[in-house]
């Protein structure tokens, strides 16, 4: 189960040196991260996320990740950002 863990993280760009870091040592974009692995890969997948500007402060890498991984998540999202390109993915 950790190594499954580990591997989802990897995915969304987080780190294993951050993984046993409590929050409130990750940067915004990690805690980010975080929360959407919560959420996209547990038991029961959440059937709606409100993501306010989740891509703010990522970078291409870390927006692509996102982008990845909101595109296999199987239920509704409502999504502001400004990022033009990242609402059209």
């Amino acid at each position: 189960m950790r190594g499954l863990l580990r591997t989802r993280l990897a995915q969304l760009q987080l780190g294993a040196d951050k993984v046993t870091l409590p929050l409130s040592a990750l940067s915004g974009g990690e805690r980010l991260k975080a929360a959407l692995a919560c959420v996209l890969w547990r038991r029961e997948p959440a059937q709606l996320l409100l993501l306010d500007e989740p891509t703010n402060h990522l970078d291409l890498a870390s927006t692509q990740a996102i982008e990845s991984a909101l595109a296999a998540f199987p239920g509704a999202m409502l999504v502001v950002s400004h990022d033009e390109a990242f609402y059209k993915v």
